[in-house]
């Protein structure tokens, strides 16, 4: 029987927040930028994978950048791109912090678009809000877009349609909840209405060669006509909130989340 390895949950990337705030603070030596951005790839990684023992020996290497490593002279605050992007990975993972503000304020669901065939964008876009609207969500920022090819980020929250109490708090528990088995099957009621109304979507989609849309935990990539359904893990969710770029890279994306398509068992045929 095949043990299945842990997942990284909510209390996990709570900790790793921990040990990289404190890094953070510290006045490093400039020597160690290396090592800093060795570990911050390292973490990323893990996330990507969701891997628990790679997340934590990730930590532990960032943990020996402390003072037990410090000179004590010749010190100097290691700014530059290091602690830019500690910076960075500090407030990607602030998002899963137990009662953070800006968690509770924003109360939002990534969204994006990104189809190489900008003729195609406005009818993709009204597809991703309707399968928005099935699990009781709208969009309610909106980036400007990329043009050339076409490119867009936003924000999706309970709808004013979802005026039940039971369709308000499906979304709110799956957008919000604390529990740890939530986490680890992200947004799982809305993921799954989600999962049910791609038709359109995908539908939209059959001009375009390349094309990546997100909604929350459900990521469609299209390359070179192939078309590959992926549900996210916490780890991939944060990853991609950690990289945005990703989501305009339909022809690596996948890669870099550690998903291939010949392995996703929700792989689409050519549209």
């Amino acid at each position: 029987m095949t043990v299945e390895e842990p997942h990284i949950a909510r209390a996990d990337i709570v900790a790793a927040l921990q040990v990289v705030r404190d890094v953070a603070a510290l006045e490093l030596p400039v020597a160690h930028r290396a090592d800093v951005d060795a570990a911050v790839n390292a973490i990323a990684d893990a996330l990507a994978r969701d891997d628990l023992q790679e997340l934590q020996d990730a930590l532990a290497d960032l943990e020996t950048l402390g003072p037990r490593r410090l000179a004590p002279n010749g010190v100097e605050r290691a700014g530059g791109a290091s602690h830019l992007r500690l910076g960075m990975l500090v407030r990607a993972l602030e998002q899963y912090e137990p009662h953070s503000t800006r968690t509770n304020s924003l109360s939002m669901l990534p969204v994006a678009i990104y189809v190489s065939d900008e003729a195609v964008h406005e009818e993709v876009e009204t597809a991703l809000d309707g399968v928005l609207a099935a699990a009781g969500l709208t969009v309610v920022e909106r980036d400007e877009p990329v043009l050339g090819s076409w490119f867009r980020r936003m924000r999706a929250a309970v709808s004013r349609a979802a005026r039940s109490p039971a369709a308000r708090e499906t979304v709110r528990s799956a957008l919000h909840s604390a529990d740890t088995r939530l986490l680890q099957r992200p947004d799982a009621e809305v993921t799954a209405l989600f999962m049910q109304n791609l038709g359109p979507l995908l539908g939209s989609l059959q001009p375009t060669k390349d094309a990546v849309v997100r909604v929350g935990a459900v990521l469609v990539v299209k390359v070179e006509w192939t078309v590959v359904v992926h549900q996210l893990t916490p780890g991939q969710q944060l990853l991609l909130d950690h990289s945005p770029h990703l989501e305009a890279s339909p022809h690596t994306i996948l890669a870099a989340l550690g998903a291939s398509p010949a392995s996703d068992p929700a792989a689409a045929p050519p549209a």
